[in-house]
């Protein structure tokens, strides 16, 4: 008995935000994406194309992934792919076109209002709609520059979660060094990915180099003592 109350106090510990239903309906600034969640959560967001993706950290879903076709106010699809390697649920919408959007954190959820100039539909809720099984990972594709734009809105997150996240958004591979852990607030809106990593370090104390399609992670000391090693 107590080592079956452990497990579960460990699983919700882990995953004790959970993904409830999204509904989209006409809002007065256009088309309204609320995606109800039963708990606050940390969350990156960024677009590509006519694609807005949000990685919602340490979520799962009631729907067990999912790909809708929606086909009103302005989305075309909307999928739910869980991403192991980061420890997220990625939620990709698919509009018309390449809609300029806000997300903020509401009570029950995370809203999105997409600027659609559309207002004249019915309600959509995915908890009513049939679906069909998404990739394992949504991929997306991501610029190679290091410019590509990334926004994060992170309440006492935890920070190799928010590292992975990073590095995968990037599509990079990441190496962390030992003792690298925290958790970490911030909200950012519209930075290059690699601006928004060099902040979170830096306020941890820590730094990275990148090494082709590798960000290594550590102390400066750490780095410091490999270059003395080379030099030797």
């Amino acid at each position: 008995m107590r080592k079956t109350i452990l497990i579960s106090f460990i699983f919700l510990a882990l995953y004790g935000v959970s993904l409830q239903d999204i509904v989209i309906k006409p809002g007065e600034e256009g088309t309204e994406v609320l995606l109800s969640l039963d708990g606050h959560v940390s969350y990156t967001d960024f677009t590509i194309g006519e694609k807005i993706v949000l990685d919602l950290l340490e979520v799962t879903s009631a729907f067990d992934g999912a790909a809708f076709e929606v086909g009103r106010g302005g989305v075309k699809t909307i999928t739910l792919s869980p991403v192991p390697s980061a420890n997220l649920l990625r939620v990709v919408i698919t509009g018309e076109s390449a809609y300029t959007y806000t997300v903020n954190m509401v009570d029950g959820g995370v809203l999105l209002v997409l600027n659609t100039g559309q207002k004249d539909f019915e309600e959509w809720r995915a908890s009513g709609s049939s679906y069909n099984p998404p990739p394992r990972e949504e991929k997306v594709a991501v610029p190679e520059d290091h410019s590509a734009l990334i926004s994060l809105d992170l309440e006492n997150a935890d920070l190799l979660t928010v590292l992975r996240s990073i590095a995968d958004y990037a599509g990079m591979n990441l190496v962390v060094g030992e003792g690298i852990k925290g958790n970490v607030t911030v909200r950012l809106v519209n930075v290059p990915w690699e601006r928004a990593l060099s902040l979170i370090l830096k306020s941890k104390g820590y730094t990275y180099i990148i090494e082709g399609n590798v960000i290594r992670v550590g102390t400066g000391e750490q780095f410091a003592k490999e270059r003395e090693a080379r030099e030797l």
